[in-house]
């Protein structure tokens, strides 16, 4: 039987409709698949700001953990190819043993910051100057921040300081300023305390700030508080504005 044949008779209508099926499902396929995709988390979790949340990756909060990295864990990416994503970037540092706790910005060719897992993890990959990702020489160089005029930053306040969390409710600025002091830390700024965290500590070094980030835990106003990197949260919410646009 030739194909013009099969046309009009029962054969050829149950093909029709069998290629009909398919392209349905294959459709229905493609829709569950593009449903199940994970929404974008907008809002900070207050929680896990102030030191602790209990429902870890069931929050329908942002962890974001880049928020507490300090410019010496990060790093800038150049001569990245051009099919390359940030999920796969992640994936690539991540095989050759690099920790990567943002999802980096790609812009066409370069990454302006890629936060890593620790100060050593961004200075190893700095000296070694160049790392291969898909058979081809990607440029490292040390993270440079800018302010919104595209004058650099001087990076010393950004590395004296750091963040409190789990902090008692009637706990003061003049509370922390005492309590850090009798461990021999001295605090130059105001800090603003909020409900359970203090967003920026300045301290007087740099070294002193890195005391307090080894001890990771120091006890102030009768609780333990929790100790960590400073980090720009304006420029998170920026961010997190864009991404509620563009959807």
């Amino acid at each position: 039987m030739d194909w013009k044949s099969e046309q009009g008779s029962p054969m050829g209508w149950c093909s029709e409709q069998r290629s009909f099926w398919n392209c349905n499902a294959e459709s229905d396929t493609r829709n569950a698949d593009q449903q199940q995709e994970p929404r974008q988390k907008a809002k900070h979790c207050r929680h896990f700001l102030n030191g602790h949340c209990d429902r870890s990756k069931s929050c329908g909060f942002l962890h974001d953990y880049s928020l507490f990295c300090t410019d010496m864990q990060k790093v800038f990416l150049g001569g990245l190819p051009k099919h390359l994503t940030s999920t796969k970037l992640r994936q690539k540092l991540s095989e050759q043993g690099y920790t990567v706790l943002n999802n980096p910005r790609i812009n066409r060719w370069y990454t302006p910051q890629v936060c890593l897992g620790s100060i050593a993890e961004a200075k190893r990959l700095v000296e070694q100057g160049t790392i291969v990702i898909d058979g081809k020489i990607i440029r490292v160089r040390p993270f440079e921040a800018f302010t919104r005029d595209k004058k650099q930053k001087p990076p010393d306040e950004v590395r004296r300081s750091v963040f409190l969390g789990g902090l008692a409710s009637s706990t003061t600025t003049d509370t922390i300023r005492d309590q850090l002091g009798r461990i021999g830390v001295v605090v130059v700024n105001r800090p603003a305390v909020k409900s359970g965290y203090c967003r920026k500590v300045v301290l007087e070094t740099f070294e002193q700030a890195q005391f307090l980030l080894r001890l990771r835990c120091v006890e102030i106003n009768g609780s333990i508080a929790n100790v960590r990197a400073f980090a720009n949260m304006r420029r998170s919410k920026r961010k997190m504005g864009s991404i509620k646009q563009c959807n």
